[in-house]
């Protein structure tokens, strides 16, 4: 089934079933988060304030992969055509590109 996966300011994402408007599962995260996108294979990554990108499973029940080092709070984020590659903005205007060298994966 399709879901909407949100996030919000107290850093709960949440996945909801687009056709029947039921709640499928949250986490927690450290932090607000600013924005979402999804990866091919279904696994959802975030940007947040704390300056760093999650990779979460589709059931976001496990943290898959940390992006850290930035400058200041993820504000957008794109999955590449590649599936396998990223470009996150930045509070501060910096735009970085990564390239991950594991598949999105469960």
């Amino acid at each position: 089934s399709m879901c909407v996966i949100s996030g919000a300011a107290d850093g709960v994402v949440r996945a909801i079933d687009v056709t029947t408007g039921k709640f499928l599962c949250s986490c927690k995260t450290p932090a607000g988060i600013q924005c979402v996108a999804v990866t091919p294979d279904g696994s959802v990554l975030i940007g947040s304030s704390d300056k760093m990108v999650r990779q979460l499973t589709r059931k976001l029940d496990r943290l898959l992969l940390e992006v850290t080092g930035l400058r200041s709070g993820v504000t957008s984020l794109i999955i590449l055509p590649d599936g396998k590659s990223a470009v996150f903005g930045c509070g501060d205007g910096s735009i970085k590109q990564f390239h991950f060298s594991k598949l999105w994966s469960d």
